[in-house]
């Protein structure tokens, strides 16, 4: 039998700039892997705050891709902060920039960094014909000019323009110390960039990635009905709940109009080969497509008390598509 394994990663208790959402991220999409996707749930597993290191992630990301075969299926998430960080070479010149999720111990060595490369080098493991599906609710743009832009304006960072949404908002990277933030900059002027891994993705046959934003952008840790979320978690997995066998690219679509709705200015992503993309979210639901009805409507739920309103706009979405 084919083999399905989950691991959710989400973080809120950094010790610099915490967040609230995470934990109900993958919680709510470990329950929608289960009653949705026909994940057993001795074979999602989860782990998150001061458990969420980068030794202990690292444990948990061998257990996910050992012993995969052509036929099996492997999903990953991340939520939580993400970077951007710049390296100087021995003679001390900026010379790299990668990008990184930050594990609950992170403190801008390479040590305490999960970067794109060391994520690259364990998904390259998993054989061809197994699928990957890997979602990360994190933001990687960082540096002087962002921080900047924050406090000038409150333009771009909208708190409770729409009924769903309430006043907690936290953008989820991690603020970098002056001088790292000043070196960011420099390997900008100089034109060095990061190959963000969602591009590597592509490369990767059988690789599918969905992002929170594009990578100049903020993704939120928000609240909604008195309840934190990460706004890509919360509208995707909603979407998902309605549009199960619809193909990842027109996913992304519906959640980026809900979050445009709400004024959320972050703009989700899928990326890897256009045959995947051109598929639905692992393959689609099991137990058939359509919209979910019943009890499974309410599966992975974010929040009891919105619930019904929110259903009553995504109805309105959903009419439109």
């Amino acid at each position: 039998m084919a083999k399905k394994r989950a691991l959710l990663v989400g973080i809120n208790e950094y010790p610099v700039k915490p967040l609230r959402g995470c934990l109900n991220d993958i919680l709510d999409m470990a329950n929608l892997l289960a009653s949705d996707y026909g994940f057993a749930k001795e074979d999602v597993r989860l782990v998150g705050d001061a458990r969420a290191t980068r030794t202990e992630i690292f444990k948990r990301l061998e257990w996910l891709t050992s012993g995969l075969e052509a036929g099996d299926t492997a999903f990953f998430m991340f939520s939580g902060h993400g970077v951007q960080v710049a390296s100087r070479s021995g003679s001390g010149e900026v010379d790299r920039m990668d990008e990184a999720i930050c594990p609950y111990d992170f403190s801008f060595s390479s040590n305490n960094a999960i970067r794109d490369d060391d994520l690259e080098t364990v998904f390259r493991r998993v054989p061809a014909g197994v699928s990957l599906t890997i979602v990360s609710d994190s933001c990687h743009s960082e540096g002087l000019t962002t921080e900047l832009r924050a406090l000038e304006s409150d333009e771009d960072i909208v708190v409770d323009r729409s009924p769903e949404r309430d006043a907690y908002f936290v953008e989820k990277f991690y603020p970098l110390p002056i001088d790292l933030a000043w070196r960011v900059e420099a390997a900008k002027e100089k034109g060095i960039d990061a190959v963000p891994f969602g591009e590597k993705a592509a490369d990767n046959g059988n690789l599918v990635m969905l992002s929170g934003c594009l990578r100049n952008q903020l993704s939120a840790d928000a609240s909604f009905g008195g309840r934190p979320n990460g706004a890509f978690t919360r509208y995707l997995i909603h979407v998902l709940q309605r549009h199960r066998d619809k193909p990842m690219s027109e996913v992304i679509k519906i959640v980026r109009d809900l979050l445009n709705r709400d004024r959320f200015v972050q703009q989700p992503q899928v990326e890897g080969g256009d045959a995947l993309i051109a598929a639905p979210f692992l393959g689609g639901a099991s137990g058939g497509g359509g919209v979910v009805k019943g009890k499974n409507a309410r599966a992975a739920k974010a929040g009891d008390g919105d619930f019904a309103r929110f259903k009553a706009e995504l109805r309105k979405l959903i009419d439109r598509y």
